[in-house]
């Protein structure tokens, strides 16, 4: 009688063990993948490494925590990778966070790209296996539904002590992502939130300064360089106030047009007045410079130039 290869007999005992692993527990997502760890001192972590991405045509609205769960492939890739491209249907990210601190304490969410149109983020904890309940936000959602109606899209969320969780994130945006992603303990957040507010209002201050110091100029001189300047600034405003959320928060939060298209509009805008300025100041100094040339001319007429010409070509050399 024929024996059976010992490299079958192990194959087979091997497919038996990986098809029983799978089936144990099926309602639970099954995935080896990097963990971001929470201490006692953690206060702060940036989410760029460690997730893992699923594209799919389906549309975000249209996805429950059911059709989450079944989502496969899922590629890791770094969040490097994903910024500065324009999102091809729907985009899931997820990533694991182990809290090893003795407290469970308050985090929050910050996806610091105000400008993605649609964003569902749902947790699930591993040991109690159990789904947290399906938020919802985006430049497109109504003031109401953004958590403490921040410029920034925050999201609650819970961290148990000693358990691990999956954070799932649908996005869904026709604008050019640059997503930055972290955990801040809730106490950390706001304080960092303050200083932040702070500089960008001198930032924002100080260009306002600008703006008003050119356009007082303009009125006095009438020199069309200020005003170009002047536009280039009020430009330059309008953009950082698109990209940093304030725009659309504060001033055009009843627009749904300019939500969508106030960065690359404002971001057009800033070159475009920016080309004009230039091109306004070498079309002045061409013109100071042919008046002045015109006007040596006009002192030394030109029969005179090549009567001096003529006379150093025909002067013989010293020696």
């Amino acid at each position: 009688m024929k024996k059976k290869p010992i490299i079958s007999i192990w194959a087979t005992i091997y497919c038996g063990l990986v098809v029983l692993l799978v089936g144990i527990d099926v309602s639970a997502p099954v995935y080896a993948e990097d963990r971001f760890v929470i201490t006692d001192e953690t206060r702060h972590l940036v989410i760029d490494k460690g997730l893992r991405v699923h594209t799919t045509q389906a549309p975000l609205d249209a996805m429950d925590v059911a059709d989450i769960l079944h989502l496969s492939p899922w590629q890791p890739m770094a969040l490097k990778d994903l910024n500065g491209k324009q999102l091809n249907g729907t985009v899931w990210l997820r990533f694991e966070v182990t809290n090893d601190s003795g407290a469970d304490g308050s985090w929050l969410l910050e996806i610091g790209w105000p400008l993605l149109n649609h964003i569902r983020v749902v947790q699930y904890q591993h040991s109690r296996k159990a789904w947290s309940p399906l938020y919802q936000s985006g430049d497109m959602a109504p003031l109401a539904k953004r958590f403490a109606g921040h410029r920034y899209i925050l999201f609650p969320l819970a961290f148990p002590s000693h358990e691990r969780s999956t954070v799932y994130i649908g996005l869904e945006s026709k604008q050019i992502m640059f997503l930055r992603l972290a955990l801040w303990h809730s106490d950390a957040f706001w304080i960092h939130d303050r200083h932040d507010t702070f500089y960008l209002g001198v930032f924002f201050g100080v260009l306002a300064v600008m703006l008003l110091y050119n356009l007082s100029i303009y009125l006095f001189v009438r020199d069309s360089n200020y005003l170009f300047y002047s536009f280039y600034v009020l430009t330059i405003i309008l953009y950082e106030l698109a990209a940093t959320g304030i725009g659309g928060r504060y001033i055009w939060h009843a627009s749904a047009w300019l939500k969508q298209t106030a960065y690359f509009l404002f971001a057009s805008a800033s070159f475009l007045s920016a080309t004009i300025s230039i091109v306004a100041i070498l079309i002045k100094l061409f013109w100071m410079n042919s008046i002045a040339l015109t006007a040596t001319a006009n002192r030394f007429p030109w029969h005179c130039w090549i009567s001096t010409i003529s006379k150093k070509s025909t002067t013989p050399m010293d020696i």
